[in-house]
């Protein structure tokens, strides 16, 4: 009991040092050679120049694709884990972040596919292009690449590439 009130305390001690914040993203994203429209975001702390914390995000439309000679429809492609994030001029009207999100995705489709809830590892590092509107608004433009690190999926090559990404935070950006 003792050890869990101490790491709840540490947290909400570095918490409360830092400044914490929203972010909403609307994504395109290049799969199976057809655009998927994703929708998420990010939520962390700040401390100086650097973040910690989590992101998560969802394709928010089917996308149809042929594996195998077969067409299967993705119903659902989500993705989340671990958010770090580098903006060494974060106080500038114009600033840019670097950032890179590590954690796992899940496929889902609505037939019978053999790839049905495929589970697989990720890795997502990106840059963003962020305009302070004020002390408690940000928007910005990011592209990022996801690369996919294990998957029973053939085509995962497919799943991996780019992403041009739209972000509005909210939160404690500025002291």
């Amino acid at each position: 009991m003792k050890k869990t009130l101490v790491i709840f305390l540490l947290c909400a001690g570095l918490f409360a040092a830092g400044r914490p914040y929203l972010g909403l993203e609307y994504r395109l994203q290049n799969n199976w050679e057809e655009i998927t429209q994703m929708t998420g975001g990010h939520a962390g702390v700040y401390w100086g120049p650097f973040s910690l914390g989590g992101a998560a995000y969802t394709s928010i439309a089917p996308v149809d694709f042929s594996f195998e000679d077969d067409s299967y429809t993705l119903k659902r492609l989500t993705y989340g884990g671990v958010d770090i994030r580098f903006m060494p001029e974060s106080f500038s009207f114009i600033n840019i972040t670097a950032n890179c999100m590590m954690g796992a995705s899940l496929l889902n489709f609505d037939d019978e596919s053999p790839l049905d809830d495929d589970f697989f590892l990720m890795v997502e590092p990106g840059l963003e292009l962020m305009l302070n509107i004020s002390a408690f608004i940000r928007l910005g433009y990011g592209v990022t690449w996801r690369g996919t690190l294990t998957s029973d999926f053939k085509q995962q090559e497919e799943i991996s590439g780019l992403s041009y990404n739209f972000i509005a935070q909210f939160g404690k950006l500025n002291p």
